[in-house]
């Protein structure tokens, strides 16, 4: 009777590791490099059906990991345009684990395309993702599975090597003083901590500099919009 018992009770704590859903996985494990877990959580909304345990499909998110030094990371906060624009990217509609994939390629949730690479050897068995190492594989959700991996990847022609190493801010961090004297245009500056509470929210132009004396220590996300500008970047304050 005391084996029957053990046989019954393992089944179901397996069962209990997958019960969670993507979305919540990823904002919950400790090996996703916090930016892009930053990115994320600013999406939630846009995200929601990687939340849902009951849909039809499941998906494969490739997520990366704490080995990603968090400057490359960060960068996804600071592009213009739509972060989802980015992180749809990361998954595919299909659940793939990690001893199934096949060399070639897969059609990712924007619709472009990512290049498999599978090297086996006798004491190794490697996947890459276009140029990102799979250095954690098959954390198991309710709708899918997800893989961690060692770098950022970008979907052909959405952003070139030359526009991440161009990004510059626009705006001007002087021992306590944000100045905003790049931006072209009257706009509202939006100022939120990492776990997303609003520190200012003001209208600004070219002159207006921002007091930050009294912010405590950590990083701090810094939206300007205006008429013709969508700015994100982060702020370090030590």
């Amino acid at each position: 009777m005391r084996k029957f018992i053990i046989l019954l009770i393992l089944p179901i704590i397996g069962f209990s590791q997958c019960e969670d859903p993507i979305l919540d996985k990823i904002l919950q494990e400790s090996n996703v490099n916090q930016y892009f877990q930053l990115a994320i959580s600013l999406n939630v909304t846009e995200l929601q059906f990687l939340n849902d345990c009951n849909a039809d499909i499941n998906y494969t998110m490739f997520v990366p990991g704490n080995d990603l030094p968090n400057e490359s990371a960060s960068l996804l906060l600071g592009l213009g345009g739509e972060l989802i624009d980015y992180i749809s990217y990361y998954t595919h509609p299909e659940s793939i684990e990690f001893l199934d994939f096949l060399e070639g390629e897969i059609e990712m949730l924007d619709g472009n395309m990512a290049n498999i690479s599978v090297a086996q050897s006798v004491d190794n068995y490697n996947v890459m993702i276009n140029q990102a190492n799979i250095t954690m594989q098959d954390i198991c959700a309710c709708n899918g599975v997800i893989h961690i991996i060692d770098d950022l990847i970008w979907a052909p022609g959405v952003i070139s090597l030359n526009e991440i190493n161009s990004l510059k801010t626009h705006i001007t961090q002087e021992e306590n003083l944000l100045k905003l004297s790049k931006i072209t245009n009257n706009g509202v500056l939006e100022i939120r901590d990492i776990n997303g509470k609003i520190i200012l929210n003001k209208i600004v132009d070219n002159t207006t500099t921002i007091n930050t004396a009294n912010y405590k220590s950590g990083i701090y996300i810094v939206q300007l919009q205006t008429l013709n500008q969508n700015l994100r970047e982060l702020l370090f304050i030590n």
